[in-house]
Protein backbone atom coordinates (compact mmCIF):
# COMPACT_ATOMS: atom_id res chain seq x y z
CA UNK A 1 0.00 0.00 0.00
CA UNK A 2 2.78 2.43 0.83
CA UNK A 3 4.42 2.19 -2.52
CA UNK A 4 1.27 2.61 -4.45
CA UNK A 5 0.40 5.67 -1.71
CA UNK A 6 4.01 7.05 -3.28
CA UNK A 7 2.86 6.40 -6.84
CA UNK A 8 -0.42 8.09 -6.36
CA UNK A 9 0.80 11.26 -4.42
CA UNK A 10 3.74 11.70 -7.35
CA UNK A 11 1.20 11.17 -9.84
CA UNK A 12 -1.82 13.26 -8.55
CA UNK A 13 0.19 15.87 -6.15
CA UNK A 14 3.83 15.68 -7.99
CA UNK A 15 6.05 18.52 -9.55
CA UNK A 16 3.56 17.74 -12.71
CA UNK A 17 0.55 17.68 -11.59
CA UNK A 18 -2.20 20.74 -11.73
CA UNK A 19 -1.96 20.93 -7.32
CA UNK A 20 -3.60 24.92 -7.06
CA UNK A 21 -6.21 23.59 -5.25
CA UNK A 22 -4.48 20.03 -3.70
CA UNK A 23 -3.04 19.58 -0.67
CA UNK A 24 0.80 18.89 -0.24
CA UNK A 25 2.62 15.47 -0.34
CA UNK A 26 2.72 14.05 3.11
CA UNK A 27 6.37 13.80 3.70
CA UNK A 28 7.98 10.47 3.34
CA UNK A 29 10.58 10.46 5.81
CA UNK A 30 7.73 9.61 8.75
CA UNK A 31 7.30 6.70 6.86
CA UNK A 32 10.94 4.85 7.49
CA UNK A 33 9.85 5.35 11.25
CA UNK A 34 8.59 1.69 12.78
CA UNK A 35 7.98 3.00 15.92
CA UNK A 36 5.45 0.80 17.61
CA UNK A 37 2.91 4.18 18.34
CA UNK A 38 4.65 5.82 15.05
CA UNK A 39 3.53 7.38 11.30
CA UNK A 40 2.60 3.88 10.24
CA UNK A 41 0.60 2.39 13.31
CA UNK A 42 -1.03 6.07 12.32
CA UNK A 43 -1.61 5.50 8.32
CA UNK A 44 -2.73 2.05 9.05
CA UNK A 45 -5.58 3.34 11.64
CA UNK A 46 -6.76 5.86 9.58
CA UNK A 47 -7.12 2.95 6.60
CA UNK A 48 -8.92 1.02 8.79
CA UNK A 49 -11.20 4.19 9.45
CA UNK A 50 -11.65 4.68 5.97
CA UNK A 51 -12.53 0.80 5.96
CA UNK A 52 -15.09 0.68 8.47
CA UNK A 53 -16.85 3.76 8.05
CA UNK A 54 -16.72 4.66 4.63
CA UNK A 55 -16.47 0.73 3.36
CA UNK A 56 -13.84 1.49 1.20
CA UNK A 57 -10.48 0.33 1.36
CA UNK A 58 -7.75 2.68 0.92
CA UNK A 59 -5.55 0.70 -1.94
CA UNK A 60 -6.91 1.87 -5.00
CA UNK A 61 -4.29 4.57 -5.67
CA UNK A 62 -4.01 3.72 -9.39
CA UNK A 63 -7.93 4.62 -10.19
CA UNK A 64 -8.61 7.08 -12.86
CA UNK A 65 -12.40 7.69 -11.82
CA UNK A 66 -13.22 10.63 -9.87
CA UNK A 67 -14.44 8.78 -6.58
CA UNK A 68 -11.51 7.09 -5.83
CA UNK A 69 -9.16 9.97 -6.41
CA UNK A 70 -11.20 11.78 -3.64
CA UNK A 71 -11.07 9.11 -1.22
CA UNK A 72 -7.40 8.76 -2.04
CA UNK A 73 -6.85 12.77 -1.82
CA UNK A 74 -9.18 12.72 1.94
CA UNK A 75 -7.54 9.93 2.97
CA UNK A 76 -3.81 11.46 2.33
CA UNK A 77 -5.53 14.74 4.79
CA UNK A 78 -6.30 12.47 6.97
CA UNK A 79 -3.55 10.66 7.86
CA UNK A 80 -1.37 14.12 8.08
CA UNK A 81 -4.11 15.27 10.59
CA UNK A 82 -3.92 12.00 12.69
CA UNK A 83 0.38 12.48 12.19
CA UNK A 84 -0.26 16.28 13.91
CA UNK A 85 -2.37 15.06 16.36
CA UNK A 86 -0.16 12.30 17.21
CA UNK A 87 2.81 14.78 17.14
CA UNK A 88 4.67 12.05 14.42
CA UNK A 89 5.02 15.27 12.08
CA UNK A 90 4.15 19.21 12.98
CA UNK A 91 4.12 21.73 10.07
CA UNK A 92 7.38 23.96 9.71
CA UNK A 93 7.81 27.53 10.29
CA UNK A 94 9.56 29.83 8.84
CA UNK A 95 11.52 33.18 9.53
CA UNK A 96 12.09 34.95 6.61
CA UNK A 97 15.24 37.22 6.80
CA UNK A 98 14.82 40.73 6.39
CA UNK A 99 17.34 40.95 3.66
CA UNK A 100 14.99 39.62 1.00
CA UNK A 101 13.82 42.80 0.57
CA UNK A 102 10.11 43.44 0.48
CA UNK A 103 9.05 41.97 -3.05
CA UNK A 104 10.65 39.03 -2.18
CA UNK A 105 9.23 38.54 1.22
CA UNK A 106 5.86 39.02 -0.40
CA UNK A 107 6.28 36.40 -2.18
CA UNK A 108 7.65 33.63 -0.08
CA UNK A 109 4.75 34.23 2.20
CA UNK A 110 2.23 33.70 -0.80
CA UNK A 111 4.38 30.22 -1.41
CA UNK A 112 4.12 29.47 2.77
CA UNK A 113 0.65 30.50 2.40
CA UNK A 114 -0.01 27.97 -0.34
CA UNK A 115 2.09 25.15 1.33
CA UNK A 116 0.86 25.06 4.86
CA UNK A 117 4.10 26.77 6.18
CA UNK A 118 4.08 29.57 9.42
CA UNK A 119 5.61 32.73 9.36
CA UNK A 120 7.49 34.04 12.64
CA UNK A 121 8.30 37.66 13.03
CA UNK A 122 11.53 37.18 14.53
CA UNK A 123 14.45 34.18 14.62
CA UNK A 124 13.77 33.45 18.28
CA UNK A 125 9.93 32.66 18.01
CA UNK A 126 9.31 29.29 19.83
CA UNK A 127 8.67 26.61 17.03
CA UNK A 128 10.96 28.09 13.87
CA UNK A 129 12.26 25.21 12.14
CA UNK A 130 13.70 27.16 9.10
CA UNK A 131 15.37 30.44 8.47
CA UNK A 132 15.90 31.73 4.90
CA UNK A 133 18.36 33.56 3.62
CA UNK A 134 18.95 34.95 0.12
CA UNK A 135 22.03 33.44 -2.11
CA UNK A 136 25.59 34.62 -1.14
CA UNK A 137 27.60 37.00 -3.21
CA UNK A 138 28.51 33.68 -5.40
CA UNK A 139 24.77 33.22 -5.84
CA UNK A 140 22.84 30.32 -6.38
CA UNK A 141 25.23 26.98 -5.46
CA UNK A 142 23.33 24.29 -7.75
CA UNK A 143 25.39 23.96 -10.88
CA UNK A 144 23.22 21.90 -12.65
CA UNK A 145 24.99 19.24 -12.36
CA UNK A 146 23.82 15.94 -10.68
CA UNK A 147 25.10 15.20 -7.12
CA UNK A 148 23.84 12.03 -4.95
CA UNK A 149 24.94 10.87 -1.10
CA UNK A 150 24.58 7.95 0.55
CA UNK A 151 22.38 7.33 3.45
CA UNK A 152 22.67 3.64 4.08
CA UNK A 153 24.03 0.44 2.65
CA UNK A 154 22.19 -3.31 3.24
CA UNK A 155 22.66 -6.54 0.93
CA UNK A 156 24.98 -4.65 -1.88
CA UNK A 157 22.73 -1.49 -2.39
CA UNK A 158 23.00 1.79 -1.41
CA UNK A 159 20.30 4.22 -0.36
CA UNK A 160 21.13 7.30 -2.04
CA UNK A 161 19.74 11.28 -1.44
CA UNK A 162 19.84 13.02 -4.81
CA UNK A 163 20.71 17.10 -3.90
CA UNK A 164 17.83 19.56 -4.47
CA UNK A 165 14.91 16.42 -5.16
CA UNK A 166 12.88 15.85 -2.91
CA UNK A 167 13.37 12.69 -0.55
CA UNK A 168 10.52 10.44 -2.33
CA UNK A 169 13.19 10.52 -5.03
CA UNK A 170 15.52 8.50 -2.47
CA UNK A 171 16.41 4.99 -4.00
CA UNK A 172 18.42 1.80 -3.96
CA UNK A 173 21.37 1.73 -6.44
CA UNK A 174 24.00 -0.74 -6.08
CA UNK A 175 26.75 -0.13 -3.47
CA UNK A 176 29.74 0.19 -6.62
CA UNK A 177 27.47 3.35 -7.96
CA UNK A 178 27.47 5.09 -4.27
CA UNK A 179 29.72 7.33 -2.89
CA UNK A 180 31.60 5.61 -0.31
CA UNK A 181 30.49 7.84 2.59
CA UNK A 182 27.94 7.13 4.35
CA UNK A 183 25.96 10.57 5.10
CA UNK A 184 22.94 10.23 6.91
CA UNK A 185 20.34 12.43 7.76
CA UNK A 186 20.60 14.20 11.45
CA UNK A 187 17.94 15.88 13.48
CA UNK A 188 18.48 19.64 14.04
CA UNK A 189 19.58 20.67 16.80
CA UNK A 190 19.08 24.59 15.92
CA UNK A 191 16.41 26.12 12.98
CA UNK A 192 18.00 25.22 9.46
CA UNK A 193 19.63 27.64 8.12
CA UNK A 194 18.35 27.64 4.14
CA UNK A 195 18.81 29.49 0.83
CA UNK A 196 14.91 30.85 -0.17
CA UNK A 197 15.70 28.27 -3.29
CA UNK A 198 14.60 26.12 -1.03
CA UNK A 199 11.19 27.35 -0.78
CA UNK A 200 11.02 27.66 -4.63
CA UNK A 201 11.79 24.03 -4.91
CA UNK A 202 9.13 22.99 -2.38
CA UNK A 203 6.77 24.86 -4.21
CA UNK A 204 7.68 23.46 -7.52
CA UNK A 205 7.61 19.89 -6.10
CA UNK A 206 4.98 20.10 -3.43
CA UNK A 207 6.68 18.75 -1.28
CA UNK A 208 9.05 19.85 1.69
CA UNK A 209 12.90 19.64 0.53
CA UNK A 210 15.54 18.24 2.31
CA UNK A 211 17.28 21.15 3.72
CA UNK A 212 20.51 19.64 4.15
CA UNK A 213 20.98 20.94 0.22
CA UNK A 214 20.30 24.27 0.82
CA UNK A 215 22.44 24.93 3.99
CA UNK A 216 24.92 27.98 2.83
CA UNK A 217 28.77 27.10 3.88
CA UNK A 218 28.73 29.11 6.56
CA UNK A 219 25.92 27.63 8.48
CA UNK A 220 28.27 23.80 7.81
CA UNK A 221 31.09 25.82 9.10
CA UNK A 222 29.31 27.05 11.91
CA UNK A 223 27.46 23.73 13.10
CA UNK A 224 23.90 25.54 12.48
CA UNK A 225 21.03 22.55 11.61
CA UNK A 226 22.58 19.99 11.66
CA UNK A 227 22.91 17.74 14.81
CA UNK A 228 26.37 16.00 13.94
CA UNK A 229 27.70 18.69 13.62
CA UNK A 230 26.78 20.29 16.76
CA UNK A 231 30.25 18.49 18.37
CA UNK A 232 32.32 19.34 15.52
CA UNK A 233 31.67 16.21 13.19
CA UNK A 234 30.94 18.34 9.86
CA UNK A 235 29.47 15.97 6.99
CA UNK A 236 32.04 13.89 5.67
CA UNK A 237 32.78 15.36 1.51
CA UNK A 238 29.27 17.33 0.83
CA UNK A 239 30.40 20.37 0.19
CA UNK A 240 32.55 18.63 -2.35
CA UNK A 241 29.15 17.22 -3.70
CA UNK A 242 31.01 14.23 -5.88
CA UNK A 243 29.36 11.58 -7.42
CA UNK A 244 32.16 9.20 -7.26
CA UNK A 245 30.66 6.74 -9.15
CA UNK A 246 32.54 4.98 -12.32
CA UNK A 247 33.19 6.54 -15.38
CA UNK A 248 30.83 5.86 -18.28
CA UNK A 249 27.78 5.29 -15.37
CA UNK A 250 24.51 6.90 -15.42
CA UNK A 251 22.59 6.78 -12.83
CA UNK A 252 19.32 8.35 -13.70
CA UNK A 253 16.72 9.74 -10.32
CA UNK A 254 13.52 7.59 -10.27
CA UNK A 255 15.10 5.06 -12.28
CA UNK A 256 16.33 1.19 -11.43
CA UNK A 257 19.64 0.92 -11.85
CA UNK A 258 20.97 -2.57 -11.99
Amino acid sequence: MIARLLEFMETFLGKNADTSDLPMKLPVKPLWNFDERGPLYWLLYVAHEFQTERDWMPDDFESEEQFPRMQCLEFVQAVRTKWMENQCWRPYRFFLDYSLGEQLLEELQEILERLGGDVADTLDEEGVTHHVIPFGSAGDPDDGNQYLRSLERADGKSRVHWWYLPDSYDEWIPDKLAPENLEPDHLPTKPWQVYVKYLYDSDKYNEWMNPIDYEPEEAVEAGIGDASRAGGAGRIGSRKRQREVPEGAEIIPGRDTV
